[in-house]
């Protein structure tokens, strides 16, 4: 399973999800201004809610 904007975005979205955890904060808030990290959750929550 890869990010679906390719995988310049999954290292972004990776990243942003680390600083959003560095910062003490919900990573689906810290998501709301970066395109690459709002849909990294949106497509891995899907494939978790198939299984």
């Amino acid at each position: 399973m890869s990010h679906p904007d390719g995988p310049g975005a999954g290292i972004i979205s990776s990243r942003q999800a680390a600083a959003a955890q560095k910062a003490g904060e919900q990573v689906e808030d810290y998501a709301k201004d970066l395109p690459e990290l709002a849909a990294a959750l949106a497509t891995f929550r899907r494939a978790v809610n198939r299984s």
